[in-house]
């Protein structure tokens, strides 16, 4: 059954001949290479290829062309799962299912497991020389860790908390929704809001907002204006409620002011108030009256007129 010499047939050449039939091999036989260093075998239910010594080498010599593995979609037909492109020299994965390394069973396009309970997951992107970034699950904790030096997420310069999602800077339990923590001596710049247009009137603040109830809300503001002033507001970024100005001259109610504390009046007889400590008792008032006289009046707690200032 074997074709001579330079010959062709429809057998296997004992050298050098040409091959036109196929080779029939029943199941648990197998096609021996090197004097069985390697074989292939089929057993009826799987196929295997098995090489003892050396490397297993894929080669498509044919220009700008690919190589694809192709596998059962599960519904009859097949898919193709891995293509490594000849043109552009990509590998991609194509199949519509997900990727899972260390897990058998994924449910998200890329799910990565640790391969072992409680071990460390993670992804590393480095730029070769240069820097780089590991971010995951460190072994034996819950929360999300970012590092930029240690492969095992031992040096973390950011974390998630799983259960309550606070996020720490420099710390690996933060108690609060953030929390910096920093080792460093004298005076520190913890964050920064920069806004670079410097359009008149432009103001940029941090905003904390208290529910007041399911369906209302009221907001805080403390942040800094284009002329140099800093304010704390409430309910609206443009209100000058409290505002201290490059010279550390003090406004209530004012933006411009220009003496040490200055404090604007939106109208009726509003003022200071000196209040006992402890109690809502005035001890006394400087108010300016409604009248629209410019009058200037120094009360007691019990409203009695003690000095009246007119303009």
């Amino acid at each position: 059954n074997f074709v001579t010499s330079g010959g062709t047939g429809v057998f296997l050449p004992l050298a050098g001949g040409i091959m036109i039939g196929e080779i029939t091999m029943p199941d648990d036989k197998a096609i021996l290479f090197g004097g069985g260093k390697a074989f292939i075998k089929h057993s009826g239910n799987d196929m295997s290829i098995l090489n003892d010594t050396g490397n297993i080498t894929i080669t498509n010599r044919a220009n700008d062309k690919d190589i694809i593995f192709e596998s059962d979609n599960g519904s009859g037909g097949t898919a193709t799962y891995l293509t490594l492109d000849g043109g552009t020299t990509d590998a991609y994965f194509t199949n519509p299912g997900n990727v899972g390394i260390g897990e058998s069973d994924p449910d998200a396009r890329l799910h990565i497991t640790s391969t072992a309970s409680a071990g460390i997951s993670n992804v590393k992107l480095e730029s070769a020389g240069s820097s780089k970034w590991v971010f995951g699950i460190p072994a034996g904790e819950t929360y999300f860790a970012l590092d930029d030096t240690n492969d095992d997420l031992s040096t973390t310069k950011l974390v998630i908390l799983k259960t309550s999602g606070n996020v720490g800077i420099g710390i690996e339990d933060p108690s609060s929704k953030l929390e910096v923590a920093i080792e460093t001596s004298g005076n520190n710049v913890i964050g920064t809001l920069n806004n670079k247009d410097f359009a008149t009137n432009n103001r940029s603040a941090l905003k904390i907002r208290q529910a007041a109830s399911n369906s209302s809300s009221f907001s805080a503001f403390l942040g800094a204006h284009q002329n140099g002033s800093i304010f704390l507001s409430n309910d609206s970024i443009a209100s000058n409620h409290l505002t201290i100005n490059g010279l550390g001259q003090v406004g209530i109610g004012i933006l411009n002011q220009n003496r040490v504390l200055e404090v604007k009046s939106t109208g009726g007889d509003q003022g200071i108030s000196l209040v006992q400590s402890g109690t809502d008792f005035k001890i006394a008032q400087i108010i300016q009256t409604g009248s629209g006289d410019g009058a200037l009046l120094l009360t007691n707690g019990s409203g009695a007129q003690t000095i009246l200032i007119r303009g």
